[in-house]
Protein backbone atom coordinates (compact mmCIF):
# COMPACT_ATOMS: atom_id res chain seq x y z
CA UNK A 1 0.00 0.00 0.00
CA UNK A 2 3.01 2.84 1.00
CA UNK A 3 4.00 2.24 -2.82
CA UNK A 4 1.15 3.51 -4.14
CA UNK A 5 0.72 6.19 -1.64
CA UNK A 6 4.51 7.32 -2.80
CA UNK A 7 3.31 7.09 -5.95
CA UNK A 8 0.97 10.76 -5.35
CA UNK A 9 1.98 13.76 -6.71
CA UNK A 10 -0.07 15.54 -3.73
CA UNK A 11 -0.46 15.41 -0.43
CA UNK A 12 -4.20 15.82 -0.39
CA UNK A 13 -4.91 12.29 -2.20
CA UNK A 14 -2.93 10.27 -0.37
CA UNK A 15 -5.35 8.97 2.40
CA UNK A 16 -7.96 8.22 -0.22
CA UNK A 17 -5.45 6.38 -2.18
CA UNK A 18 -4.25 4.37 1.22
CA UNK A 19 -8.25 3.40 1.92
CA UNK A 20 -8.91 2.44 -1.18
CA UNK A 21 -5.99 0.05 -1.92
CA UNK A 22 -7.12 -1.25 1.61
CA UNK A 23 -10.19 -2.07 0.26
CA UNK A 24 -9.18 -3.46 -3.14
CA UNK A 25 -8.85 -7.21 -2.09
CA UNK A 26 -12.21 -7.62 -0.92
CA UNK A 27 -14.10 -5.48 -3.47
CA UNK A 28 -11.61 -7.19 -5.98
CA UNK A 29 -11.70 -3.29 -7.79
CA UNK A 30 -9.29 -0.80 -7.26
CA UNK A 31 -10.57 2.49 -8.54
CA UNK A 32 -7.87 5.45 -8.40
CA UNK A 33 -9.53 7.92 -10.83
CA UNK A 34 -7.71 11.10 -10.92
CA UNK A 35 -5.76 10.61 -7.60
CA UNK A 36 -2.55 12.22 -8.95
CA UNK A 37 -0.68 9.23 -9.49
CA UNK A 38 2.62 9.06 -11.36
CA UNK A 39 2.99 5.27 -12.03
CA UNK A 40 2.11 2.20 -10.47
CA UNK A 41 3.61 -0.27 -8.18
CA UNK A 42 6.29 -2.61 -9.42
CA UNK A 43 4.40 -5.29 -7.49
CA UNK A 44 1.05 -4.77 -8.44
CA UNK A 45 0.44 -7.92 -9.85
CA UNK A 46 1.85 -9.88 -6.33
CA UNK A 47 0.08 -7.48 -4.02
CA UNK A 48 -3.79 -7.78 -5.77
CA UNK A 49 -3.44 -10.83 -8.29
CA UNK A 50 -7.82 -11.31 -7.72
CA UNK A 51 -8.59 -7.67 -8.94
CA UNK A 52 -11.07 -8.32 -11.94
CA UNK A 53 -11.17 -4.18 -12.24
CA UNK A 54 -8.30 -1.78 -12.22
CA UNK A 55 -8.96 2.34 -12.91
CA UNK A 56 -6.36 4.55 -12.84
CA UNK A 57 -7.80 7.10 -15.27
CA UNK A 58 -7.13 10.58 -15.12
CA UNK A 59 -4.28 10.49 -13.87
CA UNK A 60 0.11 11.16 -14.84
CA UNK A 61 0.70 7.54 -14.81
CA UNK A 62 3.56 7.48 -17.84
CA UNK A 63 3.83 3.38 -17.89
CA UNK A 64 2.18 -0.09 -16.73
CA UNK A 65 4.42 -1.98 -14.84
CA UNK A 66 5.03 -5.47 -16.40
CA UNK A 67 3.18 -7.01 -13.24
CA UNK A 68 -0.12 -6.14 -14.47
CA UNK A 69 0.31 -9.27 -16.53
CA UNK A 70 0.22 -11.40 -13.42
CA UNK A 71 -3.42 -9.92 -12.61
CA UNK A 72 -5.33 -12.68 -13.97
CA UNK A 73 -8.77 -12.26 -12.98
CA UNK A 74 -8.84 -8.53 -14.80
CA UNK A 75 -11.67 -8.13 -16.43
CA UNK A 76 -11.57 -4.27 -16.99
CA UNK A 77 -8.57 -1.75 -16.88
CA UNK A 78 -9.38 1.90 -17.41
CA UNK A 79 -6.16 3.53 -18.13
CA UNK A 80 -7.41 6.64 -20.40
CA UNK A 81 -6.11 9.94 -20.26
CA UNK A 82 -2.67 9.17 -18.61
CA UNK A 83 0.43 9.97 -20.56
CA UNK A 84 1.65 6.08 -21.76
CA UNK A 85 4.06 5.78 -24.05
CA UNK A 86 3.48 1.88 -24.69
CA UNK A 87 1.47 -0.75 -22.92
CA UNK A 88 3.63 -3.86 -21.35
CA UNK A 89 4.19 -7.36 -23.45
CA UNK A 90 2.55 -8.87 -20.55
CA UNK A 91 -0.52 -7.48 -21.22
CA UNK A 92 -1.27 -9.96 -23.02
CA UNK A 93 -1.69 -12.69 -20.42
CA UNK A 94 -4.46 -10.95 -19.33
CA UNK A 95 -7.13 -13.66 -20.90
CA UNK A 96 -9.58 -12.67 -18.82
CA UNK A 97 -9.99 -8.86 -19.90
CA UNK A 98 -12.66 -7.77 -21.53
CA UNK A 99 -12.17 -4.20 -21.69
CA UNK A 100 -9.19 -2.19 -22.02
CA UNK A 101 -9.84 1.65 -22.47
CA UNK A 102 -6.19 3.79 -23.41
CA UNK A 103 -8.23 5.99 -25.03
CA UNK A 104 -6.15 10.30 -24.69
CA UNK A 105 -2.78 11.30 -24.22
CA UNK A 106 -1.57 7.69 -25.18
CA UNK A 107 1.06 7.39 -28.04
CA UNK A 108 0.75 3.63 -28.77
CA UNK A 109 3.08 3.09 -31.82
CA UNK A 110 1.32 1.02 -34.51
CA UNK A 111 3.48 -1.77 -36.03
CA UNK A 112 3.59 -3.53 -39.44
CA UNK A 113 0.82 -6.08 -38.14
CA UNK A 114 -2.12 -3.14 -37.66
CA UNK A 115 -2.41 -3.91 -41.52
CA UNK A 116 -1.70 -0.15 -42.80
Amino acid sequence: MREFVELCDRPEPRAEVARRVREAPRERRLDLLGMALMGLPAGLGKQLPMLSALLVNTNSIRTLPDSVGELRALERLNARFNVLGALPATIGLLGQLLSLDVRRHVELPLTATDGH
